[in-house]
């Protein structure tokens, strides 16, 4: 994405790109029609993985598989209204609005193929072989890039866009189910069968799912299209960019917070509660305090890395102002969400679901109210700003109080163990990074942003890690990778 972002936008056009970036936010709405099912096929094959229940686990997934079907026909049925509806309520160049219909159909087979393969995801997550399910998703990710370049060379406009995205998706889908048949040869045996009683699970943990499902889209897709529906597709963009260069670093820690599960799920069945806090403890301090380090640093680089990675335009001038001070209070949800996520994983290894859909529904309606509301008054930074608040506040009254109880420790024992050790590193963190950027020479080009950014900047995370870190693990980790040194060494 940071290589063919800025290929894209002087492809297809602002304007273009501002739509993809609102119809991106549709998509994520369509999570609705899946009523929460992904993330309890998950749970569910994960769980009997853990068993040893592989047989079942083949008769979930071919009662599982025609349901996830009809999902997905209706995605491309709702598609055919959203074809109708975005050109009415937002403003954009007729040009773009004359193929949109066509672009939004093709986006929604794509998102349907998706659902009709998702449940062999649930393979990789059970048999946690994130190895292989990564390495495949950086190939294919990796094969999409390079072809979307090659194709706007030819025809630079978004129906090439979506068109190149469609087949790549194919090919992942594809990709998807051949690389959970490798994981499990029973697989190969499975059979489209419809079976109402596999599925009561399903059923019980999708409803709660779907709420948190609700409210994440809610919370996560809106502000873009809040953003375009109060303003324009043009305004969307700088908070867009904004948006994407905080959401590098959601991706850096998202999936391995999700990794968290199924390792908490069998230290809470086997009672290792000292093993389990150890755990939490150290995760939720070290993923945290990535986050509190990304986010700093995309503050204080934000609007140099901006100007190297779109080109000093003047056309550009709005974003390059805007988009750091978005990127600053996104930065802070950024923080707020990682201690959650690591936290809600807790939740969903004590089979809290119910207690985490309540307060992500309690959380959504007043995320939106309060976007529009202060957006209107601020503008695209008051959207960011109506998100935040409502996390904050649940943060502290509902969420860390659950955590403590579900770990059996103290309050005091939870802020000296985590809070404190975190708030420590963030101010040390803060006042290097100040320091540096006062002394940093402006890089001319991306290479130079590189050497000038992004590796001091790791450099003072990695100085500053012990102060979040159990200095056991660091040593631990550091005696294996010495060992293996002297094993390689005498081989």
């Amino acid at each position: 994405m940071l290589w063919i972002t800025p290929i894209v936008i002087q492809s297809i056009g602002l304007e273009a790109y501002g739509v993809w970036v609102l119809l991106q936010s549709v998509v994520g709405y369509y999570g609705f029609v899946d009523m929460g099912f992904r993330a309890a096929l998950a749970q569910t094959i994960t769980r009997n993985i853990a068993r040893g229940e592989y047989e079942q686990v083949v008769r979930f997934i071919g009662s599982a598989l025609p349901f996830m079907a009809k999902l997905g026909l209706g995605v491309v049925l709702l598609s055919t209204i959203a074809a109708w509806l975005i050109p009415r309520l937002v403003e954009m160049d007729p040009s773009v609005a004359h193929s949109l219909w066509i672009v939004i159909i093709l986006q929604a087979c794509g998102i349907a193929i998706g659902l009709i393969t998702q449940p062999f995801n649930g393979v990789t997550v059970g048999l946690q072989r994130y190895d292989i399910a990564e390495f495949l998703g950086m190939a294919t990710r990796t094969i999409w890039a390079v072809s979307i370049v090659i194709a706007l060379k030819f025809s630079g406009n978004l129906l090439t866009f979506v068109s190149v995205s469609l087949a790549v998706t194919l090919l992942e889908a594809f990709v998807r189910v051949q690389r959970a048949v490798y994981l499990l040869p029973d697989l190969k045996n499975v059979k489209w069968k419809y079976r109402s009683d596999d599925l009561k699970e399903l059923y019980g943990k999708g409803s709660w799912n779907f709420l948190i499902q609700i409210s994440r889209q809610v919370l996560n897709m809106s502000s873009p299209l809040i953003v375009g529906v109060l303003f324009s597709a043009r305004s969307v963009v700088p908070f867009a960019l904004g948006s994407s260069l905080v959401d590098y670093g959601t991706k850096l820690i998202y999936q391995p917070t999700r990794m968290l599960y199924p390792t908490m799920v069998h230290l809470v069945c086997q009672d290792r509660m000292d093993e389990l806090r150890s755990l939490f403890s150290n995760c939720v301090r070290l993923f945290t305090s990535i986050a509190i380090a990304y986010g700093i640093a995309a503050v204080y680089w934000s609007q140099q890395f901006l100007r190297l990675w779109l080109g000093d335009k003047e056309e550009y001038q709005y974003i390059f102002e805007s988009a750091p001070w978005i990127v600053g209070v996104l930065s802070i949800r950024l923080v707020t969400m990682t201690f959650l996520e690591t936290g809600n994983q807790l939740l969903l290894a004590h089979e809290e679901l119910k207690y985490l859909a309540k307060l992500s529904m309690v959380e959504a309606l007043p995320s939106l109210l309060l976007s529009i509301a202060i957006g209107s008054y601020f503008g695209p930074i008051g959207v960011a700003i109506g998100c935040l608040l409502p996390m904050l506040i649940l943060a502290v009254l509902f969420y860390i109080p659950r955590f403590i109880d579900l770990l059996g420790i103290r309050t005091y024992g939870f802020i000296t163990e985590v809070c404190v050790p975190l708030t420590a590193f963030g101010a040390m963190f803060l006042f290097a990074m100040h320091l540096y950027s006062r002394m940093a020479i402006s890089p001319g080009n991306l290479f130079q942003f590189l050497l000038i950014t992004a590796i001091p900047s790791s450099l003072m995370y990695l100085f500053l890690l012990p102060l979040v870190v159990d200095r056991k693990l660091i040593l631990t980790f550091l005696a294996k990778i010495s060992g293996w040194f002297k094993r390689n060494g005498q081989a």
